[in-house]
């Protein structure tokens, strides 16, 4: 598993127990570790544009519909709870996931 990949699998936390894409945000520098960092996506719109970075359902990311990834319910989780990897994001969603999560979690002030 590698940052900016999307993964499908399901976690045990109040917002992710049905299996559904996954964004790995974790450094590559821990492939070690139990756990990994990453962002549930979801393929139901809200009007909370700073909350909620867009992405296409196109081959490279292997999502079938329009989805978010939901920046506000950043989570950790056991790596063996994501299944199976369907794509990634190029460089240019990637930034501007990196610049969401710097607003969500304070680090943008």
């Amino acid at each position: 598993m590698k940052r900016g990949e999307i993964w499908v699998g399901a976690d045990v936390g109040d917002y992710a127990r049905k299996p559904r894409p996954w964004l790995i945000i974790q450094s590559d520098y821990f492939p070690t570790a139990d756990s990994i960092v990453a962002i549930p996506l979801t393929s139901v719109a809200v009007d909370a544009p700073y909350l909620r970075v867009p992405l296409a359902p196109i081959e490279e990311t292997g999502l079938r519909v329009e989805s978010w990834a939901m920046l506000e319910k950043l989570a950790a989780l056991r790596r063996s709870r994501l299944q199976s990897k369907i794509g990634e994001l190029d460089r240019e969603t990637m930034l501007e996931v990196q610049r969401g999560l710097m607003a969500v979690l304070g680090f943008a002030n």
